[in-house]
């Protein structure tokens, strides 16, 4: 699952274990039967209502982090007591003194809920009607959420984010002048590549990715749901055989070295990650034409909700200042960019830098024009992914040096 699918699959299981307690109908039970969930039981409507808008403050603010997500659950549980205890029992105790609703009272009742319900149904309507309600932020703020959700360039079934192995995906017509290959950063810079490809007419560009993979000769995942290993065979490995037509390889390298999520063989240090790095750089480059992109830069927050809010909050003018200093960006990035130039280096590939145009004057944007450069913390949109065409000029260089092959590549569009 990823944060554009929520909440996805993973709600069948509170849904069920919720159907499960309902239907146990176990008023005695250790579990529920004790004070602790008592207390939950009686506060939860009101937890459940107070815990939203926790949530998306989190979710915008300290996305991932465990322990705002702890704040935030104990926040919700504090909330919803307070409400709990001085307005639905407020409510209660005044409607608690013991009468009996009468007749008339009941049609009046009745006939308000069925006013509200024909208002609510009226305006439905008329909204409808009207295509959609005028918002009350100025069109940057939804052009942002556009940007943020907007569909992918490559056809679907390149990218793959868990489970089966993606076919090898040859887009355009003509003979492949160029590949693709990597972890869900290839996929979003896939459309950059693209435009900078059109450059090379009448050829096509083989593109695979597959989500939390670095593309690396010999490497597993941890997670035994991936298929990483079975990815970079079917996809990275024949990459090493002679070729005349460059490889380029995007992944997010500091990630893979600041957290042990792939194996080589049963070791996952960091040591050997960088070393499977060169390892694979030389492969690859005695194989043919290789590069490898250094790391985009990443930022501490989710950049549309910074970028909504600082268009709403100071317009234009706060939105461009949206970034972090190139600084920041070496720090957090520092040993993947080391690691990749030190392989570089030894092996001969050649070095692709994202950051080039992304980083200019000692800043790197997060967006331009009030457009989000990336949809999440690192990734980026179509619109931000275009937008670095120009770095790739010399992976476009050696694919225009490729003679036309015999095999002509097939459209998956």
């Amino acid at each position: 699952m990823t944060d554009r699918h929520w909440p996805g699959v993973q709600a069948i299981l509170p849904i069920a274990g919720t159907a499960a307690v309902i239907a146990a109908r176990q008023t005695d039970s250790r579990i529920t039967g004790n004070p602790i969930a008592h207390w939950i039981g009686v506060n939860s409507y009101s937890i459940y209502l107070w815990h939203w808008p926790v949530a998306l403050l989190v979710m915008r603010e300290a996305p991932g982090n465990p322990i705002w997500s702890a704040v935030g659950v104990a926040a919700s549980f504090a909330l919803g007591h307070l409400s709990y205890r001085f307005v639905e029992r407020a409510v209660l105790r005044k409607r608690g003194d013991g009468a009996r609703p009468t007749p008339q009272s009941r049609m009046v009742l009745a006939g308000g809920l069925v006013a509200a319900l024909a208002a609510i149904a009226l305006l439905g309507r008329l909204v409808s009607a009207s295509d959609g309600w005028v918002s009350r932020y100025p069109p940057a703020v939804a052009q942002v959420a556009r940007d943020a959700f907007a569909a992918p360039d490559y056809p679907e079934g390149c990218f793959s984010v868990l489970g089966d192995v993606p076919r090898r995906c040859v887009i355009g017509r003509g003979s492949p002048a160029l590949t693709l290959v990597g972890d869900s950063h290839a996929a979003s810079a896939f459309g950059g590549v693209a435009r900078a490809m059109a450059a090379v007419p009448g050829r096509s560009m083989v593109f695979n990715a597959y989500a939390s993979c670095p593309p690396l000769l010999g490497v597993s995942s941890l997670d035994p749901q991936s298929r990483c290993g079975a990815f970079n065979a079917a996809h990275v490995a024949p990459l090493a055989r002679p070729r005349t037509e460059p490889v380029l390889l995007v992944a997010d390298w500091q990630s893979y070295l600041d957290k042990p999520v792939v194996t080589f063989g049963g070791e996952s240090s960091a040591r050997r990650f960088a070393s499977e790095v060169r390892h694979t750089a030389c492969a690859l480059a005695r194989g043919g034409p290789t590069f490898i992109a250094l790391p985009v830069p990443g930022f501490p927050w989710r950049v549309p909700f910074r970028l909504q809010s600082s268009l709403i909050s100071g317009g234009q003018p706060a939105a461009d200042r949206l970034g972090i200093g190139v600084a920041e960006y070496h720090r957090s990035q520092g040993w993947a960019i080391a690691v990749l130039r030190e392989a570089a280096r030894q092996c001969g590939v050649g070095i692709v830098d994202p950051a080039q145009w992304l980083c200019r004057d000692g800043f790197c944007r997060a967006s331009m024009g009030g457009r989000p450069f990336y949809y999440d913390r690192h990734h980026l949109t179509v619109f931000g992914s275009r937008e670095t065409s120009p770095v790739y000029a010399p992976v476009v260089d050696a694919a225009r040096a490729v003679p036309a092959g015999a095999m002509p590549g097939r459209t998956v569009r």
